[in-house]
């Protein structure tokens, strides 16, 4: 669902940069499999945001 929705509204998300790097910050706590796929769907808003990367 996280992919898709980066994919079709990438720009609207990027209201949300604030929370998504909220996210990043328990990257350390998760299953690295959960991680790993959260890290991919947002991936392509790294090439959007400067506060992703």
């Amino acid at each position: 669902l996280l992919s898709r929705l980066v994919q079709s509204y990438p720009y609207p998300l990027l209201e949300h940069v604030a929370h998504l790097k909220e996210l990043l910050d328990y990257f350390t706590f998760m299953h690295s499999g959960t991680a790993l796929s959260i890290f991919i769907a947002l991936l392509p808003l790294t090439k959007l945001s400067h506060d992703l990367k």
